[in-house]
């Protein structure tokens, strides 16, 4: 009955976990969204003051400002692209849980009995513990054998 209990509170704490998630990211997606418009509205705005310097103070032809800006707005991006790679999130190491722990230990005899029975004796292969008796061991060692 206790475990039932402590699953169903661990559950109501995942789905409060799970709530608070989905609205942080909501609201990151909100911030990100009117600063994407307000940067864009920025480039915009910069990039027709740069057309008409360009295009009245230095001379250029209206086609040469445009390779200009073209070029320079290239450039751009792909040193933001370059950067890329920094930002990325690194994947968290978590500890294995004790299923997987004893998980590794049967791959581990597995293993071990694979090398030995690599080793043959006039080409046969002789192997000191047969998959069944393998198996066996494994239950009684991770507990999962049956109960009498």
């Amino acid at each position: 009955m206790l475990r039932t209990a402590l699953a169903l509170l661990s559950s109501l704490q995942i789905g409060i976990r799970f709530k608070r998630a989905i609205e942080r990211s909501l609201r990151q997606a909100l911030v990100i969204a009117v600063a994407a418009v307000v940067l864009i509205a920025g480039a915009s705005f910069g990039l027709l003051a740069a057309y008409h310097a360009l295009v009245s103070l230095f001379g250029f032809t209206p086609l040469q400002v445009s390779g200009i800006v073209a070029a320079v707005l290239t450039l751009l991006g792909l040193l933001i692209l370059a950067t890329l790679p920094l930002f990325a999130r690194k994947p968290k190491w978590q500890e294995p849980s004790v299923m997987a722990s004893a998980g590794e230990g049967m791959a581990r005899s597995v293993k071990a009995s694979a090398r030995r029975c690599s080793r043959s004796v006039q080409g046969r292969c002789w192997p000191s513990l047969s998959l069944q008796e393998s198996w066996q061991a494994a239950e009684l060692a991770c507990g999962w054998g049956r109960r009498q």
